[in-house]
């Protein structure tokens, strides 16, 4: 199932797309209409966006609060938190 969470991060309003598949969940980030991350790899607190853009600054991240696993979909807004950096780290 795909969840679709929309936000205003920085000043910028901000689609984050997450998509379950075989190999793991994946992101899309979009802001203010621009691509900044297609179809990344969701791992547990790596940033899914890897560079800054004039539209995107910052970090989204999701975390694992009970231990070391990457997210699957029954566990996000539980064990998996969803984190935003303004500084990127």
């Amino acid at each position: 199932p795909n969840q679709i969470i929309k936000s205003v991060l920085g000043g910028n309003e901000v689609i984050l797309t997450l998509r379950q598949t075989y190999y793991g969940m994946q992101a899309s980030i979009q802001s203010n209409g621009e691509n900044v991350s297609l179809a990344v790899a969701v791992l547990n607190t790596v940033p899914i966006n890897s560079r800054n853009t004039e539209n995107f600054k910052g970090a989204l991240f999701i975390v694992d609060t009970q231990g070391d696993l990457d997210p699957y979909p029954s566990g996000l807004g539980g064990r998996f938190q969803l984190v935003y950096s303004e500084d990127g780290t």
